[in-house]
């Protein structure tokens, strides 16, 4: 049997049938990444019909291997075509900010929001700093209905984002951290205090839920 209009025009594409080994043609599953029938204006293509699929509805490869249906899986979003939505499975990721004093030591007050476009669980935090210094940056959340967050609304608890006399530092065992963010949500990052350092990044962690 030939190549597959799969094969042709993905190098990297692999049928959605189980736990196979890849071969010099295939790549395994990334965490939480999704693979996907291709749409095209005329209905199914021919990786539809070799995924047994009709219409558009992905299928979704989770960290584990195991395959599930898009009606589980929450969406994040259409990419460019031909490929359909992304969806991620208990995916880690990242939710960053940096503070930049400019050249010169970075002041108090907040330093910027950020709004977050979907459930996630905060799981730690990681804290880097162009130089040793000092500095306390705490979190706040507030939905985008009463922005902005104010210190009333903090979800850092006693371990908020800290360096003292350092780099760098990370905290990824939260114990009185309000951690569940929702769709919508927004984050206030506020500098309590600071000496020396002039560029810092915050990092949370996250799960998507």
């Amino acid at each position: 049997m030939g190549e597959s209009l799969a094969e042709k025009t993905n190098p990297f594409w692999r049928p959605l049938e189980g736990k196979t080994k890849p071969s010099p043609r295939q790549r395994p599953p990334e965490q939480g990444i999704a693979r996907y029938n291709r749409r095209s204006s005329t209905g199914s293509t021919g990786i539809e019909r070799e995924l047994g699929a009709s219409g558009s509805t992905p299928m979704v490869v989770t960290p584990s291997g195991d395959i599930i249906p898009n009606s589980t899986v929450q969406s994040l979003g259409t990419p460019e075509a031909p490929w359909g939505d992304i969806h991620l499975v208990n995916a880690l990721i990242a939710i960053p900010l940096i503070i930049d004093g400019g050249g010169a030591a970075i002041t108090t007050g907040q330093k910027g929001h950020l709004e977050i476009p979907f459930d996630c669980t905060i799981t730690g935090w990681t804290i880097l700093a162009d130089q040793s210094g000092s500095i306390v940056v705490d979190i706040w959340k507030d939905s985008y209905a009463n922005f902005p967050p104010t210190v009333a609304d903090t979800i850092a608890g006693s371990e908020k984002p800290t360096l003292s006399t350092a780099q760098k530092n990370q905290d990824f065992s939260l114990t009185t951290w309000k951690t569940l963010l929702s769709a919508g949500d927004v984050l206030a990052f506020n500098v309590d205090s600071a000496t020396t350092v002039t560029r810092v990044l915050v990092s949370l962690r996250a799960k998507i839920k």
